[in-house]
C-alpha cells in the first residue's frame, strides 16, 4: 500500500473524529499500519514528520473537495 493511500484513510478518520492533533494522527497512522501488516500487506517505511505532514495535506484536500461539492450543489438550495 502506498503512503498516500494510508494518509488519505487516516485523514478521513481524523475528520470523522473531528481531531487534527499530532498525537491522534500518529496513533491512527500507527494503528492503520499495524492492521495492514497483520493482514499480510506490505507497509512502506515512514517517519512521524512525514506521516503528520501527509495527513494534514490530505485533510486540506478533503476539506476543499467537500467545499467545492457543496458550492456545486448551491443551485439546488432554494432561498
Amino acid at each position: 500500500m502506498k503512503h498516500i493511500d494510508i494518509q488519505r484513510a487516516v485523514a478521513k478518520e481524523c475528520l470523522a473524529m473531528e481531531t487534527e492533533s499530532k498525537k491522534q494522527i500518529l496513533s491512527a497512522y500507527t494503528s492503520f499500519c499495524v492492521a495492514l501488516k497483520k493482514d499480510g500487506q506490505k507497509v512502506p517505511l515512514w517517519t512521524e514528520g512525514g506521516a503528520v505532514k501527509g495527513v494534514y495535506r490530505e485533510i486540506q484536500k478533503l476539506r476543499s473537495e467537500s467545499r467545492s461539492t457543496l458550492q456545486g450543489d448551491s443551485h439546488l438550495i432554494q432561498p
